[in-house]
């Protein structure tokens, strides 16, 4: 029957990993993940512990949290990286409590070590969440091809470190001063790549800021000069606005009915039209109060107007804040403005619609266009990597779907409603 260490011990990498990764999954996945991962460790090192034993449960237990944690293949990163965050906190108790470094630290269920060591995990845990909660808010990993392969080559690097460590204090009769010399290189590698990491994330960090500050004001720059040329057209279309009248009524005078209709047909019917064009629109973007999103939207209904998208903005009152991330939010209403645009572009009206209500509870964001129905299910559009527009296309609604997995107050509404494809959000107050 395993023992009380073994048994606790068990459950070290299963904790550490459910509260490092910060990503929305299922009690009933999380509870298996904890199971599994425990049943696995004690069947390999049931008999005797060892570092060599790592080759069987690394990917034993990688396997565990890639299916239980929704088949995100960043989650296998977790797995050496509980093992040394378990490993540091194993020799940080070791110290406090004067124990020698590789011997057991406890094997009863009333020793101190052993719960001490749980609750030192789940608080080391909790820090190392609250920092990838941090920079998962300003920095998006998975388009930070430096910032993964940072991660990767520490985690690596410091995995085996600590592996080549252990195995040395587990089996070889050291003296003090060489078993102080191995403290000394775990708590000062650790540290340097700890600040390793911080150093290129912070490089990383302002990099992305420079460049959403750029961007920002680049479409806020484009912004603006459309509302003003809009605001120069109204202008002009005022000044003609008399003369219009004046003519209206010289063929009222006149009792010309037919000329005043062909001139009605001819001049002020294709001038109530290019009124109503979605350009003469976009003030409404005056009432979305945060800048990047107010930017990006600006920019994408440009370009969509640019090539010849009838679209239409109603947005009815101000919307000061919404309850998700800027970046993903801005992410998610990108994707979705790309695709209604795409997708309008192959119709014969050309229409997108963009809406925005807010209640005292929830936001709700809805974007229609006009599409052509090309036999593609709902289910089917949002799995990765399944287009209508080629191979390498599709990628797009299977990162929205993966992005507002980790939203428990988002719901999402896909419809195909008549002629029109419907995206319909609706965010609760967090």
């Amino acid at each position: 029957m395993p023992d009380a260490e073994l048994i606790l011990s068990s459950l070290w990498m299963p904790i550490s990993i459910n509260i490092m990764w910060t990503k929305k999954v299922g009690l009933i996945n999380r509870l298996l993940s904890c199971i599994l991962m425990s049943i696995v460790y004690m069947a390999i090192m049931f008999r005797s512990y060892s570092e060599t034993q790592v080759i069987y449960l690394f990917p034993a237990t990688m396997i565990v949290v890639f299916f239980c944690f929704g088949r995100d293949i960043l989650s296998l990163i977790l797995v050496p990286g509980s093992y040394v965050l378990c490993v540091f906190c194993n020799y940080l108790v070791n110290v406090c409590m004067l124990t020698p470094l590789g011997v057991n630290i406890g094997t009863a269920w009333t020793s101190p070590n052993l719960w001490l060591l749980q609750i030192v995990i789940i608080i080391v845990s909790l820090v190392v969440r609250k920092a990838i909660n941090f920079y998962s808010t300003k920095i998006s990993v998975r388009e930070s091809k430096s910032l993964i392969w940072t991660i990767v080559i520490i985690v690596s690097i410091v995995t085996l470190l600590y592996l080549y460590i252990g195995w040395q204090l587990r089996f070889f009769d050291l003296d003090i001063r060489t078993t102080m010399f191995y403290i000394f290189i775990d708590f000062a590698a650790l540290l340097v790549f700890v600040l390793l990491f911080f150093a290129v994330s912070r490089a990383e960090l302002k990099s992305k800021i420079a460049q959403r500050e750029e961007e920002s004001k680049r479409n806020l720059l484009e912004y603006t000069s459309q509302i003003e040329n809009m605001y120069e057209e109204l202008r002009s279309f005022k000044h003609d606005y008399s003369n219009m009248l004046l003519t209206m009524s010289g063929f009222i005078d006149s009792g010309d009915i037919e000329g005043l209709r062909s001139y009605y047909q001819k001049s002020i019917l294709p001038t109530n039209e290019k009124i109503n064009k979605g350009n003469y629109h976009l003030h409404k973007l005056s009432r979305i109060q945060d800048p990047a999103i107010k930017g990006m939207l600006s920019a994408k209904f440009i370009n969509a107007i640019n090539q010849g998208v009838d679209f239409f903005v109603d947005i009815m009152e101000d919307i000061p804040d919404i309850s998700m991330k800027v970046l993903d939010l801005t992410r998610v209403l990108g994707i979705y403005i790309d695709n209604a645009v795409e997708a309008a572009l192959e119709t014969k009206d050309k229409e997108v619609k963009f809406n925005v209500v807010r209640d005292s509870n929830a936001v709700v964001i809805v974007i229609a266009n006009s599409y052509i129905n090309k036999g593609i299910s709902i289910k089917d559009a949002e799995k990765y990597a399944v287009s209508t527009k080629g191979e390498g296309r599709g990628i797009g609604l299977s990162n929205v779907v993966k992005i507002l997995s980790e939203y428990t107050n988002v719901n999402k509404i896909t419809e195909m409603k008549d002629k029109y494809f419907v995206q319909t959000l609706v965010i609760e107050n967090a």
